[in-house]
């Protein structure tokens, strides 16, 4: 789904997510995100809220807790010391799977959303 509405994005110079108004990389989330706020309504949040909802969604999906930690690129994530030591798994294949099962569970929540307005419009 991310990489469809990325790909979706017209490429007009370098960055995909240039700062405003120049050609270097994306700067001022600040500015940005009251922006966003103020279209949306939705103002108390920030960029850790999202990481929590994504870590919590995946854990009550039933991903394990060292995919989750691989997944918000913490380096020491659930695993003891000594386990990081000797295990240097990369976990991309549960990674992988993980976020499809995100991606599903996002779809579900977005076409009940859509069944709901259609209901409502009715």
């Amino acid at each position: 789904m991310a990489k469809e509405i990325l790909q979706s994005v017209p490429q007009t110079g370098e960055y995909l997510f240039p700062a405003r108004r120049r050609e270097t990389p994306f700067t001022g989330f600040s500015p940005c995100k009251a922006i966003l706020d103020e279209g949306t309504g939705v103002t108390d949040w920030t960029l850790h809220d999202l990481r929590r909802t994504f870590a919590t969604g995946l854990a009550s999906l039933g991903v394990a807790p060292h995919v989750i930690e691989r997944l918000l690129n913490h380096i020491s994530g659930s695993l003891s010391p000594i386990a990081l030591r000797y295990n240097k798994a990369k976990y991309d294949a549960e990674m992988r799977e993980a976020l499809v099962t995100w991606e599903g569970h996002l779809e579900s929540i977005l076409a009940e959303g859509a069944t709901n307005s259609l209901m409502a419009a009715e």
